[in-house]
């Protein structure tokens, strides 16, 4: 996301540079910002690794001249805290990492960050306890509409009889995808199906499995092809409820019926699709989602599907990167 973000804030003029540690510093996604790789010390001794890094991090930054310093990762956070005052210091918060790490030092660390006299930007405005203070606004995060929102509205008759569902699987237990299976084990006699699975493929039950097909996401491209293989998309998880979520918003623009308790399905102020939104992450309320989906009308698939591509229409790369700079552009001017 930060890649996307940096190309943006270049257009708009600014000068955007990452800096990290040599073994961290290749950006998923491609940017035009200059990229300061440090080098890394202690390669197997992860404790060493993560503190001299931060350390050289810190350093390459202190060369700089005065400039806006955002943090993206606990860590980091302390990092920038203790740059001098020279410097505006922000803390994006795009997960609240404590339900997220693993070990009590970590989650301390992650739990501490949020308490630093940092001005922090969220990313949703439910991502972070409201005892925290110094959050300055919200800025969710983007998505490339030109490459995901091609989803073609489709009518009932265009559609096979076979109801295509879809899933991110994840390895991590907290992204849910045990719970996802056990719902559509629990349809699989109700009505023709088949399940699309992408990134990772979690253990799956024999009599579904012969139903299901595995896509091995390498770039953004194929995973939009991938959306739009879908009727129906089911992008929950059990941690950081109605936060932004990609699947969810990606596949929305997708052109799916989206079924989530995330950001930006439920951002929707209508009450027409109150059945597609989880309140409680089970493989119940799941199953009687899909359920609800699979027996919508044409009429209501169409407007349920209108109202997704209007919703994900402001969170455009341009617009996300706009509503940032304005939110340091005001914080600027209070100073």
């Amino acid at each position: 996301m930060l890649s996307k973000l940096a190309d943006e804030f270049i257009k708009n003029g600014h000068d955007v540079t990452f800096v990290s540690p040599r073994n961290n510093s290749f950006p998923y996604y491609p940017t035009k910002a200059k990229i300061i790789s440090v080098p890394s010390r202690f390669e197997n001794v992860r404790v060493l690794r993560v503190i001299f890094g931060l350390w050289a991090v810190f350093n390459n930054i202190l060369k700089m001249d005065s400039a806006c310093v955002v943090a993206n990762h606990n860590l980091t956070s302390y990092l920038v805290f203790f740059l001098p005052n020279r410097f505006d210091k922000y803390y994006y918060v795009q997960a609240y990492e404590v339900k997220i790490v693993s070990g009590f030092k970590s989650k301390l660390a992650a739990y501490l960050s949020y308490f630093l006299p940092l001005k922090k930007i969220v990313n949703s405005e439910r991502i972070l306890p409201g005892y925290f203070k110094n959050v300055v606004g919200v800025v969710p995060a983007g998505i490339d509409l030109d490459l995901f929102g091609r989803g073609e509205l489709k009518s009932k008759r265009e559609r096979p009889s076979t109801v295509n569902i879809g899933f991110i699987g994840r390895e991590e237990v907290h992204k849910g995808s045990y719970e996802i299976i056990q719902a559509i084990c629990g349809l699989i006699d109700d009505f023709d199906m088949h399940l699309n699975v992408a990134v990772y493929m979690p253990s799956i039950p024999g009599k579904l499995k012969l139903k299901t097909s595995f896509f091995d996401i390498k770039n953004d491209h194929e995973l939009a092809f991938f959306y739009r293989q879908n009727d129906i998309f089911v992008a929950t998880g059990l941690v950081e409820d109605g936060a932004f979520h990609y699947p969810c918003a990606e596949s929305m623009a997708a052109g799916c019926i989206v079924i989530s308790n995330y950001s930006p399905l439920l951002d929707r102020k209508d009450s027409n699709n109150l059945f597609l939104r989880v309140s409680e992450v089970n493989p119940s309320k799941i199953a009687k989602s899909i359920k609800a989906a699979v027996l919508m009308d044409d009429s209501s698939v169409e407007v349920e599907m209108k109202k997704n591509a209007r919703t994900v229409e402001r969170y455009s790369w341009d617009l996300v990167a706009s509503r940032f700079l304005k939110l340091i552009s005001d914080q600027n001017s209070k100073a």
